[in-house]
């Protein structure tokens, strides 16, 4: 388990990182506000037309499509920027890594000891790491989607809201607010997209300095204990995985890898180190009833798991991402008892 000083430099890197993945997200937002502005007036302008006569209904699907083809050129083109973008502030995260790794790795040893573990870490090449990590690849699926996919999804379903919108005979306050939520997911996208790469490849690059120490010999899942971290997570911390194995957190995680080195009693020193804190399991069992719901999120589940038809380790579940391959989420109840149970 890892010690109060591994764990309090791990919270630094994991807000560190949180804080570039803040900084690109804001640029990301402006650039897509921009859009959102010069696509505007064209989607007032189609409002308008919606008490248009029934033979004027061609007229009316020329301007849509037309719209749809200026929204996914626009997207197209953001597409291209933000994956340009992204890559850059990885890259930049990839390389914090190299200091915050040493920091943890640091921080489990006693004063003095630490500088002769430097020494091994120091030579751990930033650009042949981002090399091995194949979804930093241009043409990674992970990318590729980013780029190929955001313009033609999201204007199809700009497309599709309007359409469906204009044929209700919304006023067009209501059909710019639909406009606002189809075209707002292309945003969400991105967001998604930015903050997962980016956090992957921190623990990627973690994980990989680890292996370079010479003194780390595999790794800890380390959750955020808070009502925002969902229980798959909350499942994993506190367990211990080999170097070989990535963190391999569902979108959006925070979770961070912390090293597993050798005791001090195992260094030769008649000390032992004092425990940072109770895992996942030990700190769920100290909440009360309610705040366990809470952490749940999920009425059913929560009562199964009460009941004893869900074992701890059953709350985590693996799924396939076509661009990040497999990755790790909170069990839902229908995974365990079915679309049946579901509706008892």
């Amino acid at each position: 388990m890892a010690t109060v000083p591994v764990l309090q430099a791990a919270e630094k890197a994991r807000q560190q990182i949180l804080a570039h993945e803040v900084g690109i997200a804001k640029k990301l937002a402006i650039q897509y506000g921009r859009i959102y502005a010069n696509l505007e007036a064209e989607v007032t302008a189609l409002a308008a037309q919606v008490d248009l006569l029934p033979e004027r209904a061609a007229f009316r699907r020329a301007q849509l499509n037309s719209l749809q083809a200026q929204v996914k050129t626009e997207l197209d083109r953001y597409a291209g920027w933000a994956d340009l973008e992204i890559a850059g502030a990885a890259e930049d995260v990839v390389d914090l890594t190299r200091k915050q790794a040493e920091q943890m790795v640091f921080a489990g040893f006693p004063p003095g000891l630490a500088q002769s573990v430097g020494l091994t870490m120091q030579h751990v090449n930033t650009e042949q790491l981002i090399s091995l990590m194949g979804f930093m690849d241009p043409q990674s699926s992970v990318r590729q989607k980013l780029v190929q996919d955001l313009g033609e999804f999201t204007a199809q379903g700009v497309a599709d809201g309007l359409f469906e919108a204009i044929a209700r005979g919304w006023n067009p306050r209501k059909i710019a607010a639909q406009f606002r939520k189809d075209f707002g997911m292309g945003l969400t996208d991105s967001l998604r997209t930015s903050r997962t790469i980016m956090l992957w490849a921190a623990r990627d690059a973690t994980i990989a300095r680890y292996g370079a120490s010479g003194v780390v010999e595999s790794w800890e899942w380390c959750a955020a204990h808070n009502p925002r971290t969902c229980m798959g997570c909350i499942a994993m911390d506190g367990t211990i995985h080999p170097l070989s194995e990535p963190l391999d957190d569902h979108h959006n995680g925070r979770c961070v890898a912390l090293p597993v080195t050798p005791s001090w009693r195992e260094l030769g020193l008649p000390v032992d180190e004092t425990p940072g804190g109770p895992t996942g399991a030990e700190w769920f069992a100290t909440l009360d009833e309610e705040a366990q719901r809470v952490q749940f999120s999920n009425d059913k589940l929560f009562q199964a798991y009460q009941a004893g038809d869900v074992p701890w380790d059953k709350l985590v579940t693996t799924y396939d991402d076509p661009a990040f391959g497999t990755m790790r989420r909170q069990v839902s109840f229908t995974d365990l008892f079915g679309r049946v149970g579901a509706g008892q």
